[in-house]
This record gives C-alpha cells, structure tokens and sequence, in this order.
C-alpha cells in the first residue's frame, strides 16, 4: 500500500491503483490514480477550507453537492449513491454522460472539502467504481504539516 499525500490531502492507494500527477489543461496541478490495466481514471482535483470549525457536514449535504455537480453539466439523473457519515464524510453518485461513466464524490471533514471523479469509457468500468469508494474510505485531510484524523 502507498500512503500518497496532494494538496492537503493523504490517500491510501493499494495495488493495482497507482498515482499519475499531471497537468490539466491550463489549470494547476491534481492527482490522478489509475489502475494497472484498469479502464478509468480517478482524479482528485480540489481541496478546499471549509472556513469554519464545525463538524464534518452531513453525507446528505454532500449528495446534495453531488446532484448539483451533475445537474450543472447536464448529466442527468444520479445512480448508485453512497453516503458515509463519520469524521470525515462522503457522498458519492454514478452518472451515464453519452460514451462516459462518471463518478463523483464529495468528501469533508470539519475543515475541508474535496471533489473527486473518476471516468472511463462507458460499460468498461467494470469494478472499479466499487474500489474506488473503498479507497476513498482511506482519504484523509492534512492540517499543516499534520495529518487530522
């Protein structure tokens, strides 16, 4: 297992998944896991402060960000949703986009807020979108130079 930190974040990544740092168009830099063989692409490409100090929100609050992901770029309607509740929360939900399985997911703690998607070819997703909700389980946020748990 590789314990990868990105931009205030650390993730556990077990074979065969496997990091890939790379630009994205003009934006700045994000991670990217990719699966030895695999399909898709599971990218995490924004970690944001909460701005405040409260308790990690609700899993639904987080669906609700993920609908509205989806709604905004006209990917209708969500499939296969997950909600984890805890210190760190996550809300996840499948989209069909014409060629394209989507899959997204919001994940917070009490100071942080991160998007995550993963993509790949549409019917080639195979069981990845499954291991992907398990690693997320593995995210965690850092605080400085410290890691919250």
């Amino acid at each position: 297992m590789s314990r990868i930190p990105f931009d205030g974040l650390i993730v556990d990544a077990s074979d065969p998944w496997q990091p890939v740092l790379h630009e994205v168009g003009s934006q700045a830099p994000c991670l990217a896991l990719a699966a030895r063989d695999g399909a898709g692409v599971l990218q995490f490409s924004a970690v944001m402060p909460r701005g405040d100090d409260d308790p990690a929100p609700p899993s639904s609050a987080l669906l609700a960000l993920v609908e509205r992901f989806g709604a905004e770029r006209g990917l209708g309607p969500p499939a296969g949703q997950i909600l984890r509740e805890g210190a760190t929360a996550i809300a996840g939900a499948s989209f069909h986009h014409g060629d394209n399985y989507l899959r997204v997911w919001f994940v917070a703690d009490r100071s942080h807020l991160a998007l995550v998607t993963y993509v790949a070819d549409r019917g080639t997703e195979g069981d990845e979108p499954r291991q992907c909700d398990e690693l997320l389980r593995t995210l965690r946020f850092q605080q400085g130079d410290t890691e919250e748990v």
